[in-house]
């Protein structure tokens, strides 16, 4: 599985390949972050958040706290699920 992720900026993507397990869910957000999070895409002042775990291939952990919008793909690319309900984004551009 392939997980693309919209960064801070219009044009800006994170994209992570050879996923083996993902799981995420929508977290609250009402203060300082107090966890360990690999990577950061979000405002201070996003009352929701997407956290998401991946697992990849080789047994490597990373977790991300992002208010983006972010897309779960095939190994060809192509979408399977969009991952959304917290975007401070629009996510049609």
């Amino acid at each position: 599985m392939i997980l693309k992720i919209r960064g801070s900026g219009k044009g800006d993507w994170w994209v992570y390949g050879e996923i083996a397990r993902i799981h995420y869910e929508v977290v609250e957000h009402d203060g300082p972050v107090t966890e360990d999070y690999d990577l950061l895409l979000f405002d201070e002042h996003a009352p929701t958040c997407l956290k998401i775990i991946l697992r990849f291939v080789n047994g490597d952990i990373f977790t991300i706290l992002t208010d983006t919008v972010a897309y779960l793909c095939n190994e060809q690319g192509n979408t399977i699920e969009k991952l959304k309900g917290f975007s401070r984004f629009d996510e049609s551009a």
